[in-house]
C-alpha cells in the first residue's frame, strides 16, 4: 500500500490513498465516550460502503453549506451510539472539475473491492488503536461487497459482529432488472444511465427534501458533481464487464472502451461463499414506493440469506439431534427452533420512512443510527437465545 496521496477537491477529513493498486478515499471519525462501557477503544468500528455511482460522502457530507446533522457520521459517533466511523469510497469518476481520484481501474472486480475495503479497515484499526469489532454497513449496490468483504476479513482476522444492509441488493441472481449502462469513452467507467441515472438518484434525494419540509439537504448541482460519478461496472452484478483492452490497443483505438456480456461477473465470490459463514444481517428498508423494489422486498430478500445463514450455522450433529422425534420434548425443541428462525427476518430488520436515500437528512440519519445501535442489542440477545435453543 502506498502512502496517502494529496488531491484537489477532497472534503475535509478525506484521505486519498492507493490501496491494493487502486485509488480509495477514506473518511474516519472517532467515536465519543466517557470511560467504562463507553470507552472508545472498545467500541465497534462501523465501516460504511456506498452504492453504485456514489462516493461514500452520502454518509458524512462535507459540501459547502452542509449540515452535519443530515448525515450518519454525526449520529453514529455521538452519544448514545459512540461508534467509530469509517466510510470507504471505491474508485469513481466524478465530474472533471471536481475530480477526486485517478480513473485507473475500470476493470475492478468484487474480490478487489472487498480486499481494498478490508485493507482500509485494517489500516484504520491499526492507526487508531481500536480494539473492538466491525459492524459492516452497505447501501444499494454495496450489498455486492458482503461476501468479498467477509472473505478478505477472515484472512486479516477482522471480526464482523453483524452487517446492516441499507436498501441494499445482494449478489443473488435474478432479483433485479439489468440496467442500461455505457462506458465512458475516456475512462471505461460505467456512466449513470437508465435504471441508475442521475435523474433517478436526484428524484430519491428530492424525496428526502420533501420529508424535511422541502429543505434542500444537498443542492442538485453539488450532488451531481461532488457525490455522483462513473464506477467500475464489474462491481454491480449487472451482466457486463469492462472489455479489458490493453493500454496499447486503447491508444490505437483513440481511447474507446466497451463492455462485454458476462453473466457471472460480480458473483465470483458469492457463488462459492457458504451462506452459513455470513455474519448476522439486520436489514433496513425504506417505506416509499418511489423505491418500490426495496420497499417491497428487502426484508425477505435479506431474510432469505439470514435464514440460510442460521441453518448453515447448525452443526451436523445438532441437526441430527433436532430431527429426532423419540419424545415429545425432542419434538418440541425442533419446533421451537423452527419458530425462532421463522421470526428472525422480522426480529433483525426495520423500516425507515423515506426512499432510496432514507438515511440522508436529520430524521433519517438519526433514526438509522439509532437502529444500528438497537441491532447491536438485538444481535446479542438473538445469539444468546439461539445458543440456548441449540444447547
Amino acid at each position: 500500500m502506498s502512502p496517502p496521496t494529496t488531491r484537489q477537491n477532497l472534503y475535509p477529513g478525506e484521505e486519498l490513498s492507493v490501496i491494493n493498486d487502486a485509488p480509495c478515499i477514506t473518511y474516519f471519525r472517532r467515536g465519543a465516550g466517557g470511560g467504562g462501557d463507553d470507552d472508545p477503544s472498545t467500541r465497534p468500528l462501523v465501516v460504511l460502503i456506498p452504492g453504485a455511482a456514489h462516493l461514500a460522502r452520502v454518509f458524512y457530507g462535507g459540501h459547502e453549506g452542509h449540515d452535519e446533522c443530515d448525515f450518519l457520521a454525526h449520529w453514529l459517533t455521538t452519544r448514545p451510539q459512540n461508534y467509530h466511523f469509517l466510510a470507504v469510497s471505491y474508485p469513481i469518476d466524478t465530474s472533471p472539475d471536481t475530480s477526486v481520484m485517478p480513473t485507473t481501474d475500470p476493470g475492478m472486480t468484487v474480490s478487489q473491492w472487498g480486499e481494498q475495503a478490508v485493507e482500509a479497515t485494517k489500516r484504520t484499526i491499526r492507526r487508531q488503536n481500536l480494539g473492538g469489532t466491525v459492524i459492516l454497513v452497505f447501501w444499494s449496490m454495496g450489498g455486492k461487497i458482503l461476501q468479498p468483504f467477509c472473505l478478505a476479513a477472515q484472512a486479516q482476522n477482522i471480526v464482523i459482529s453483524f452487517a446492516v444492509p441499507l436498501v441494499a441488493t445482494p449478489a443473488v441472481r435474478g432479483i433485479r432488472d439489468r440496467p442500461v449502462l455505457t462506458p465512458s469513452p475516456t475512462t471505461g467507467y460505467a456512466t449513470p444511465a437508465a435504471g441508475l441515472s442521475e435523474s433517478y438518484f436526484v428524484m430519491q434525494l428530492h424525496e428526502q427534501n420533501a420529508l424535511h419540509g422541502d429543505r434542500i439537504i444537498i443542492p442538485d448541482e453539488i450532488y451531481r458533481r461532488e457525490y455522483l460519478g462513473g464506477f467500475p461496472v464489474g462491481l454491480g452484478c449487472y451482466g457486463v464487464r469492462w472489455s479489458g483492452k490493453s493500454q496499447r490497443r486503447q491508444e490505437e483505438e483513440k481511447g474507446r472502451h466497451s463492455f462485454v456480456d458476462d453473466p457471472d461477473i460480480g458473483y465470483e465470490v458469492a457463488d462459492r461463499f457458504p451462506l452459513g459463514k455470513l455474519p448476522l444481517m439486520c436489514s433496513i428498508s425504506c417505506s416509499s414506493p418511489v423505491d418500490l423494489r426495496h420497499s417491497v422486498a428487502d426484508k425477505y430478500t435479506w431474510g432469505f440469506l439470514l435464514t440460510y445463514k442460521l441453518l448453515g450455522g447448525i452443526s451436523p450433529s445438532k441437526k441430527l439431534a433436532l430431527q429426532r422425534t423419540d419424545t415429545e420434548d425432542q419434538k418440541e425443541k425442533g419446533k421451537r427452533l423452527t419458530r425462532f428462525i421463522h421470526a428472525a427476518p422480522e426480529t433483525l430488520s426495520a423500516t425507515v420512512e423515506g426512499g432510496h436515500h432514507f438515511f440522508i437528512g436529520v430524521d433519517g440519519a438519526r433514526r438509522t443510527a439509532e437502529l444500528i445501535k438497537d441491532f447491536e442489542t438485538r444481535v446479542t440477545e438473538f445469539q444468546r437465545d439461539l445458543e440456548e435453543l441449540l444447547a
